[in-house]
């Protein structure tokens, strides 16, 4: 087919250097050009005048934004979204995806407006090729594809593909975090949970499997952290589990077990079979733990309420954390630890308190949340609730009697009254007589 737009050998030459980043500026390009004699074909003078032609439209250039924008080999600093660099090679379109499509030295093409969004069917619709479907490509992947449908009308085209607005993207997150469930990415939502849709709260960021697991509130602390499961559906249908190792991520640094997530992946973080008090420290002060907890302290102590604290923080902090024993009060030398469990069983357990006793699950346990701890009172605090529990009582019995003698003794003061007025009465009827 014959081609629409040719581009002279020189000008290949411009877009091959500005895309390795080889070509001199254009202060050096016009030095060169008046201190060198170039022969070709006997034409000095044109040769000279194509020189000085270049040096200035190169000059125009580096003062134009479109220059600024021209395609580079790392094509993933391109783009104008708040998605991480390290995330857009994860990333693969689909509808809904706002992309900018800008092609190199083809004015006509790119028109006023480069901005393109993918069709749910997963296609952008461009000029003079029509219909491209993107759907599952990555950003590079999808330059390519444009660039050889452009490749029948424009010598070597070089396209430059920027992702400005993903789309949104639902994502679920089951097993041990604090609020399982399905979560949906909105465009312009803030970060967290801001509302409600269809029973699916909308977040700002759901990009990482660390940003999921946080959207749910957290891992909860019987998560095994260095088994989480991400469940994929390829594109033929199948599914792959991927698995991510984020204990590698604590203790390592390993950036890359915070995978990018893609619409319909499914996080599975789940149970461990054993807990490590050392390692559980280590994890509670991740960022994928919550801030806190809450556990009811009740019973002889300052304040009787419930508590936040930190993650896997001790039995010991729980009672401090509720002001410590009422000294004349509590019976200190044990507590009661009462737990609602996964399986909804609930278990009781008497334990010994030794506030100088490190962590340890038989004198000082990890608390979890909705835990209750009950601090019992002691044998003389009891004798004297017993008591004033008597004490109570004789008031009952006693105060009725005291009531109907206050009765008599109102009755009393009435009559008294009366005779009096009798009196006066009387005593007036003998002064008028006189």
């Amino acid at each position: 087919m014959k081609k629409l737009c040719d581009f002279s050998t020189s000008s290949v030459l411009v877009v091959s250097l500005l895309a390795i980043g080889a070509l001199p500026s254009a202060a050096q390009v016009a030095e060169k050009s008046e201190s060198t004699d170039l022969v070709a074909n006997g034409q000095v003078a044109d040769a000279r005048t194509t020189s000085k032609e270049t040096s200035s439209e190169l000059e125009l250039e580096s003062e134009n934004p479109v220059f600024d924008r021209l395609p580079t080999l790392d094509r993933t600093e391109e783009f104008e979204d708040p998605v991480n660099a390290a995330s857009l090679d994860d990333y693969v379109l689909g509808g809904g995806d706002q992309i900018r499509i800008e092609i190199f030295n083809a004015p006509e093409i790119n028109g006023d407006d480069t901005l393109y969004t993918v069709l749910v069917n997963g296609k952008v619709v461009l000029p003079w090729i029509g219909d491209v479907s993107v759907r599952g490509l990555s950003v590079q992947e999808t330059g390519q594809a444009i660039a050889a449908r452009y490749a029948e009308f424009l010598n070597e085209p070089v396209v430059n593909i920027r992702l400005v607005t993903p789309r949104p993207m639902r994502v679920a997150v089951v097993g041990e975090v604090n609020r399982p469930g399905a979560y949906t990415t909105g465009q312009g939502a803030g970060t967290g949970p801001s509302g409600t849709n269809e029973d699916q709260l909308r977040v700002g960021e759901l990009r990482t499997v660390i940003e999921a697991i946080q959207t749910s509130g957290g891992i909860t602390q019987l998560a095994d952290v260095r088994n989480v499961q991400v469940s994929r559906v390829n594109a033929n249908g199948s599914e792959r589990m991927i698995s991510v190792n984020l204990w590698a991520l604590l203790m390592e640094g390993d950036l890359s077990q915070d995978m990018t997530l893609r619409d319909g992946d499914t996080v599975v973080v789940p149970t461990a079979t054993s807990i490590n008090l050392e390692e559980s420290q280590a994890v509670a002060a991740a960022s994928f733990s919550p801030d806190t907890i809450g556990v009811n302290v009740v019973g002889e102590v300052a304040d009787p309420s419930l508590v936040s604290i930190s993650p896997n923080s001790s039995l010991n902090q729980a009672i401090l954390a509720a002001g410590g024993f009422d000294n004349q009060r509590a019976r200190t030398g044990s507590v009661q630890l009462i737990r609602l469990n996964p399986n909804g069983t609930v278990t009781e357990r008497t334990i010994e308190v030794d506030f100088s006793a490190s962590l340890n699950e038989e004198t000082n346990p990890i608390v979890r949340n909705n835990d209750i701890v009950i601090v019992s009172r002691s044998g003389l605090a009891g004798a004297f609730d017993f008591l004033d529990i008597l004490g109570a009582a004789a008031n009952a019995i006693i105060n009725p009697v005291r009531g109907v003698v206050g009765i008599f003794d109102t009755l009393d003061e009435i009559n008294d009254r009366r005779e009096r007025r009798d009196d006066d009465d009387d005593n007036d009827d003998d002064f008028n007589n006189l």
